[in-house]
């Protein structure tokens, strides 16, 4: 017997699902599916096998799942982790601050204002909330442009 493999990673304000399934070589056998441990942030429905949820912020890092399935004869146990991820980019203006978490992934950010007259810094943050980087930041006809960021 062999249980269907689950996606492992998530990301804040996304719905994650998986259906949880199982295959049994002896075909007359009626399978069971329980689930012993998941976070809060998901529910399951055990007449469907449906794991479903939207994790937020506090549920970032990993989140552990244990189902078991039994046919009667052997109990199967699935144990794994969904990996919560923060958003790709979240931008915060406040006044002439501009925060930006996580770090991109180059070196170059483009932001676009419809202030023309926008000065002020930038900060980025690391994924755990880090400050890693401050600098000032320059407006030319609503183009932002950082310089030196690394």
């Amino acid at each position: 017997m062999y249980v269907t493999n689950p996606r492992l990673t998530d990301t804040v304000g996304k719905v994650y699902t998986y259906v949880v399934n199982a295959v049994d070589p002896d075909e007359d056998d009626n399978l069971v599916f329980n689930c012993i441990q998941k976070p809060d942030w998901l529910s399951y429905i055990s007449s469907t096998r449906i794991l479903f949820g939207t994790p937020k912020e506090t549920d970032l890092g990993k989140n552990e799942v244990i189902f078991t399935v039994s046919d009667g004869k052997i109990i199967v146990t699935q144990k794994f982790n969904i990996v919560v991820l923060a958003t790709s980019s979240v931008f915060d203006f406040k006044s002439d601050q501009l925060n930006m978490y996580p770090i991109p992934v180059s070196d170059v950010l483009y932001v676009q204002t419809e202030n023309p007259d926008f000065n002020g810094s930038v900060n980025i943050y690391d994924l755990q909330g880090k400050l890693v980087i401050t600098n000032n930041i320059e407006c030319m006809n609503g183009l932002i442009t950082v310089k030196y960021l690394n």
